[in-house]
Order: structure tokens, then C-alpha cells, then sequence
């Protein structure tokens, strides 16, 4: 997110900038973080109970196909991750490095 705020800000005028990416991936890894724990203290100890909870399970289900359309506007957002000729150390280690 740092990598992406500092692209972002010296960046900004170039048309392959990518746009709303570091407030992209901040959202990201609230919605990581927030699906993990629902995981680790509602979901896995109902099943470690013997219990199949359809509805934990279902959300979480739709969490994961929420996450991958995340994935996706990453993609847009980065123009996946195809770096521009003459891209700067710090843009460069944005799209490669993670």
C-alpha cells in the first residue's frame, strides 16, 4: 500500500498511473482481515464441533467469490501489473515485488 500511495502521488500525471489502487488494496486487506477472523472464531471451531453451519459456510463462500472480483479490479486498476517503459525502482517494485 505504501509502494502504491507513493507511485499514486509522483505519478499521478501518467496515463498507466494506477488510479485508486493503494485505497484498493487498503479495502482489500480490511475485507482480508475481517473474513479471517470470522473464519478462526465463528466457522472452524463449529466444525471442529461436528457442526456444518450452512450459513457461516454460505458467507464465507461469498466472501471468497467477492475476493476474487477484488482480484480482478486489481488487475484493471494495475493494468496487470504490465509495467510502463521507464517505470521507476519504486513502481517497478510495486508490480513485482508483491
Amino acid at each position: 500500500m505504501r509502494l502504491a500511495r507513493r507511485v499514486e502521488a509522483v505519478h499521478g500525471d501518467h496515463e498507466d498511473c494506477p488510479h485508486g489502487l493503494s485505497a484498493h488494496l487498503t479495502d482489500m486487506l480490511q475485507e482480508l482481515e475481517s473474513h479471517m477472523v470470522k473464519e478462526e472464531q465463528i466457522l472452524f471451531p463449529m466444525i471442529r464441533q461436528g457442526l456444518y453451519p450452512y450459513g457461516p459456510i454460505s458467507v464465507m463462500q461469498e466472501e471468497h467469490l467477492e475476493h476474487g472480483e477484488a482480484l480482478r479490479q486489481l488487475d484493471q486498476l494495475s493494468f496487470e501489473q504490465q509495467l510502463p517503459v521507464g517505470a521507476c525502482n519504486t513502481w517497478t517494485a510495486l508490480y513485482l515485488e508483491y
